[in-house]
């Protein structure tokens, strides 16, 4: 029995034309279609571009730990939401039997079928989506339709990507090859590296929490950071006139103040917590705060009282307490007034004291005796 006749080179060529001929004749009979991105998407596009707008706002008024974080994270993940949803509600591909008309975002771009080199299916963690290989450098052109995503998964994702095979006219036919984007790895590992990146920025090993800083994260009221007892035997018959306790960042502030009516002594007492602020740390910006004290030409330094502290003794005029802006009394009283600024680590404690001027250096050491127990009522690391 002969063995079959193996088809000639010129028949097969022949054939092959013959298909191709059918396609272009079965394309050129198909009406022009057009593919949209899947606007299910949106769904949760829009909440996470919400989300990244308040970061933002977020960012700008908060003064703490974590503001270039936020904005940092609110203004990348702003713009992507931003594009994302305008190529959900303006991006299509249409494709007729002359090439293909894709649109991202604004503007329009055409794509002749002798351009066309290949489609290439690109899978990501989240769903997959279709770019155009173009040109003889094979350049791909990702398409805004043609993709799948988050709560957008139908399943027409193969048969439109069919579509656009049967639809292309000339050449040989468009054989998508798939190609793996970003895994699972690389979606949790940059994030995860620009989180460590911003932390160069917002220096964590200077707030409070950090496991070896030791600066205060709180302050006590600044009423009960001094006894009563201290309190009577500075000021006797003293009347607390004022208290002020304020917690917010990026300082804390708690004052008080004793006086004795139409008498010349009078206790003002203050307690200031720093934090970071900027690339400066609590205990840079405390030490800022002192300069007030150490650079003016009366002061004096006091040794053994906190990290560092200064102090102003002087006379007092006869007729008015400076520490508390009452009236020293109609005798004409002379006084003495002590200003001392003591700081520890990111506190900084102020006392103010008016006594009679017969104290002497017996006022200078009620002062500091005051900022030393105040001190001692602030919890450090």
């Amino acid at each position: 029995m002969a063995a079959p006749k193996k088809p000639s080179r010129q028949s097969k060529q022949e054939a092959n034309r013959q298909r191709a001929a059918q396609r272009e004749s079965e394309a050129l009979g198909l009406p022009p279609q057009e593919f949209r991105p899947p606007r299910r998407m949106l769904v949760w596009v829009v909440p996470c571009l919400l989300v990244c707008v308040a970061m933002v706002v977020v960012a700008v008024v908060y003064r703490g730990y974590g503001r270039f974080t936020l904005f940092g994270f609110g203004i990348v993940g702003a713009l992507y939401y931003v594009r994302l949803a305008s190529l959900l509600v303006n991006g299509f591909v249409r494709v007729g039997p002359t090439g293909m008309v894709h649109k991202l975002h604004s503007s329009e771009r055409e794509a002749k079928w002798k351009q066309v080199r290949g489609l290439e299916v690109v899978t990501t963690p989240f769903g997959r989506r279709v770019m155009v290989r173009m040109g003889g450098a094979g350049a791909a052109v990702p398409l805004a339709a043609l993709r799948e995503g988050l709560l957008a998964r139908s399943g027409d994702f193969d048969a439109e990507v069919g579509e656009i095979q049967r639809r292309k006219v000339g050449g040989n036919r468009l054989k998508p090859t798939t190609r793996a984007g970003a895994g699972k790895a690389a979606v949790v590992a940059w994030p995860l590296a620009a989180l460590l990146a911003v932390q160069l920025v917002e220096l964590p090993w200077q707030e409070p929490w950090w496991p070896t800083n030791k600066d205060a994260a709180a302050l006590p009221h600044a009423c009960a950071a001094v006894d009563a007892g201290t309190v009577r035997q500075m000021v006797p018959g003293a009347v607390q006139s004022d208290e002020a306790h304020l917690d917010r960042e990026p300082f804390q502030t708690s004052g008080c103040r004793w006086a004795e009516p139409g008498r010349v002594a009078g206790l003002d007492l203050s307690l200031h917590r720093y934090s970071s602020e900027g690339m400066s740390g609590g205990v840079a910006n405390a030490k800022d705060r002192m300069l007030t004290y150490s650079r003016s030409y009366d002061s004096t330094p006091v040794s053994g009282l906190g990290d560092a502290a200064w102090q102003i003794a002087r006379p007092a005029d006869s007729t008015t307490n400076n520490a508390t802006g009452t009236a020293a009394g109609s005798d004409g009283t002379a006084a003495r007034n002590v200003q001392l600024a003591a700081r520890r680590r990111n506190v900084v404690v102020i006392v103010g004291y008016t006594a009679p001027a017969s104290d002497g250096r017996r006022a200078e050491e009620r002062a500091a005796a005051v900022a030393r127990a105040a001190l001692s009522r602030v919890w450090f690391g």
